[in-house]
């Protein structure tokens, strides 16, 4: 007969019984060591669950960006995904798709299996865009009382998941289709699409001609900072190089 094990738990000091949840903080005690089917499992319920998922928290960010933005801005945790953790999944992610197919050079990051240590532009452009749309963000909203968290918060929510999608329809195209000039389209229509809903998050209940607006704001301001970074990035560089 097996004996069921009592685990006390490290916040509260709940007692909890082997396969429960701690009834003040939800902490959850399985009673089984670590294994490989164990963390394989664990992987997929991360994956696919319905709750707390991959697939889960980022259609949330289509169907209620506000929502979970302002609710993790506000405080509340474990309802929905950190943005820690969508920076983890998108990793996880696009770590997969090239260990499945490298060749698919997305975003022309691989060159035939060859390794490319200079900074192209497209290598720029994946390293600063959080950043960048972050200083946007804040630019165009500057009358938001708010501080710069919450720009940081609203576009890896909306930017990292829309990203992800932009990276595995690029990928089917380049497998099959071949076309790479696709994979610019569909980057450019979902960063357009994180534009638009930023709106939604930032503004109370805004119309249809605020939205397009705002949108338009966001991209002439993000074009302005992307070339002035651009040109004191390539100028450091120079200036690097003339040294050395």
């Amino acid at each position: 007969m097996k004996k069921n094990r009592t685990y006390y738990c490290e916040t509260c000091d709940n007692s909890i019984a082997e396969g429960k949840y701690c009834p003040d903080c939800g902490l959850h005690y399985s009673g089984q060591k670590s294994s490989i089917q164990n963390i394989f499992k664990d992987l997929l319920a991360q994956v696919f669950s319905v709750e707390k998922g991959i697939i889960h928290n980022f259609s949330l960010t289509f169907s209620r960006p506000k929502t979970v933005v302002w609710s993790y801005f506000n405080g509340i945790r474990n309802k929905y995904a950190a943005p820690g953790h969508f920076l983890l999944y998108a990793l996880f992610i696009l770590g997969a798709l090239h260990l499945i197919a490298p060749e698919i050079g997305f975003l022309n990051l691989s060159f035939d299996g060859e390794v490319d240590n200079q900074i192209n532009g497209n290598k720029f452009f994946l390293i600063f865009i959080i950043p960048l749309l972050t200083v946007t963000s804040k630019i165009v909203f500057w009358k938001s009382a708010r501080g710069i968290a919450l720009h940081v918060i609203t576009i890896i929510y909306l930017f990292i998941p829309r990203f992800v999608i932009a990276s595995l329809f690029i990928a089917l195209f380049n497998l099959t289709v071949g076309e790479h000039w696709i994979q610019s389209i569909i980057t450019l229509f979902l960063m357009l699409h994180a534009l638009w809903t930023n709106v939604t998050v930032q503004k109370q209940a805004p119309s249809v001609l605020e939205k397009l607006g705002f949108t338009l704001l966001q991209i002439i301001v993000f074009l302005t900072v992307l070339f002035v970074s651009a040109f004191f990035f390539i100028a450091l560089l120079q200036i690097n190089v003339t040294f050395n």
